[in-house]
């Protein structure tokens, strides 16, 4: 059976039966680890554990081993764990979670309460029914430079920062939560030494900078209007009427493409993630364009990625801090978003931005 010979409703249909019938298949491995187990038959073939048998006499990795097995004893105390998991209304991964809390008198009702939901869902649901005391504030020193910071945060809190990293998702693609905390301690430091302290940044010379600022072609205040009206959510429905959950990589999408003279006023844009926003380039343009586009586009990023490694280290080589070489070099992108300057006008620029922005190189101690 060639997929590439069925239609799209076929394909999408085929998955869906195949997804149900691989939920049922393991169910029914769930109940044969369970009477192998019970039987003795791993220990009497050879195998000195569950475990052993699992990786080495069937073939699993290590963490299917593992999920299997526990649910296979999962479902040996409370049966009800079998049609749950041929149904799908959880996961193996659902049952490793609420493996430690499950009790005769709560399983029941604690199995009924995570079926259907997702990990984090369920994390969620975990957390609380059953909550674990505030973890203590604690900076650990790891390496000469490199610190683990923990502390307990309230949903609140989090929020905010899921927000963050949402925001800064084309930033920082990782979204590595290190980054947002940074950059927002970097702004508490700078407001407060504007109100505590009564420092200013320096008024920037004028010769410096550029006769022309390049911007988007998105005013700002459209972009305000399209992102109110839409939501930091993805606009794409599904015919369905499914709408895509994105909440990340979020960017502006012309209905009427740009290079087919599609204008950038308000009605002509939608937010549509990354992902909706290829799919319509790929839909107006043709797929084998739009993967040529990106093919030249990874090379130059690639190109980018070096010249900014040699600018970071030869503006930290002369004694700004690491987070003063990152904003000089993200600014002197937005000054050149088209065509990167040569690596030594670009220097020479980084530093004049840097010092416009009221940093100066620390002394470096001998």
């Amino acid at each position: 059976m060639d997929p590439r010979e069925h239609s799209d409703d076929e394909l999408l249909s085929t998955a869906r039966r195949l997804i149900g019938a691989e939920h049922k298949l393991t169910a029914k491995l769930i109940a044969y680890l369970a009477e192998i187990e019970d039987r003795r038959l791993h220990l009497l073939a050879g195998y000195a554990s569950m475990f052993d048998f699992c990786t080495r006499g069937l073939g699993l990795s290590e963490n299917e081993a593992f999920r299997r097995i526990a649910a296979a004893r999962l479902g040996r105390r409370f049966p009800i764990v079998h049609p749950l998991l041929a149904s799908g209304a959880v996961h193996l991964t659902t049952l490793e979670l609420l493996r430690e809390h499950l009790t005769d008198e709560n399983h029941e009702d604690l199995l009924s309460a995570a079926s259907g939901k997702t990990k984090r869902e369920v994390e969620a649901l975990l957390a609380a029914r059953f909550p674990k005391p505030d973890a203590p504030s604690r900076i650990r020193q790891l390496s000469a430079e490199r610190f683990k910071i923990e502390f307990t945060a309230s949903a609140e809190l989090r929020d905010k920062l899921e927000l963050c990293r949402n925001l800064m998702s084309h930033a920082n693609p990782t979204r590595d939560l290190a980054i947002v905390v940074e950059r927002a301690v970097d702004l508490l430091i700078s407001d407060l030494e504007r109100t505590r302290l009564k420092r200013t940044k320096r008024a920037q010379p004028s010769s410096p900078a550029p006769a022309t600022r390049p911007t988007n072609r998105v005013g700002s205040a459209t972009r305000r209007k399209v992102f109110d009206r839409d939501g930091l959510q993805c606009t794409y429905v599904s015919t369905s009427g499914r709408r895509c959950g994105a909440r990340a990589f979020l960017e502006l999408d012309h209905i009427d493409p740009r290079a087919r003279g599609g204008g950038d006023d308000e009605g002509n844009l939608r937010v549509r993630c990354r992902a909706h926003n290829q799919l319509a380039a790929e839909q107006s343009f043709g797929r084998e364009m739009m993967e040529r586009a990106r093919h030249i586009g990874r090379t130059k990023r690639n190109q980018s990625t070096e010249e900014t490694r040699k600018l970071q280290l030869a503006l930290t080589g002369l004694g700004f801090g690491a987070g003063q070489a990152r904003e000089a070099i993200a600014e002197l992108r937005r000054l050149h978003p088209t065509e990167f300057p040569l690596i030594e006008h670009a220097f020479r620029e980084a530093i004049l931005i840097a010092t416009r922005f009221g940093e100066h190189p620390r002394p470096r101690v001998a």
